[in-house]
């Protein structure tokens, strides 16, 4: 019985976990064909890239609240006042693909850079491009729009490891996150994201 039961429970979130594959390929689809051609009637590119940047915040948290819901995940969140606050550099390790949605759903005008292949991806490109979000192709400019970014009251996410992390490896860290501070005189707001093994 117990092994019936370990079954289906891997099917479900088999199951679960393709479908919230699919419904964050078509919300991005959605967003990017019907919602932010809408956002950029707004003649403020200020205020278009704010909205922009709430309404993907909104569709994060959706599709968390549809990850916790379908038992694919669930979401404990320790310190979370300390993320209200605009104008934060937000540095997190990154052990999950969804590490990003996790961190949005959270914040208010979070700002990001996202490499070429998801600024360039069809189901992303829209929600990418109204948001403002940083490509990691600008070159020797990627820091100094980093810096303006959270300047200007944003909150800015990076991984500084780059890439997603190694289990049970010391994190490698790459030199753009401290340039990014130090060049910016800005305090870091330290994230740490664990996923503890399934029973």
């Amino acid at each position: 019985m117990a092994e019936l039961r370990r079954r289906l429970d891997h099917a479900w979130r088999v199951f679960g976990t393709g479908l919230s594959f699919a419904a964050f390929g078509v919300g991005g689809l959605l967003l990017g064909l019907l919602v932010m051609p809408l956002l950029m009637l707004m003649r403020d590119p200020m205020a278009r890239r704010r909205r922009a940047r709430r309404v993907v915040q909104a569709a994060f948290a959706s599709h968390v609240r549809l990850m916790c819901r379908l038992g694919v995940m669930t979401l404990q969140i320790e310190g979370r006042e300390r993320l209200q606050r605009d104008g934060l550099l937000v540095l997190a390790n990154h052990p999950t693909l969804i590490d990003v949605v996790c961190l949005i759903a959270l914040l208010p005008n979070a700002d990001c850079v996202v490499k070429r292949a998801v600024a360039c991806n069809p189901f992303m490109r829209g929600p990418v491009r109204a948001a403002g979000y940083i490509s990691n192709d600008d070159g020797a400019g990627l820091v100094d729009d980093c810096v303006a970014a959270v300047q200007a009251g944003g909150t800015l996410v990076i991984f500084p490891e780059g890439t997603r992390s190694v289990p049970g490896q010391p994190p490698r860290l790459q030199r753009g996150a401290a340039n990014i501070a130090v060049r910016g005189r800005l305090d870091i707001t330290p994230v740490r994201i664990t996923v503890p093994p399934r029973p």
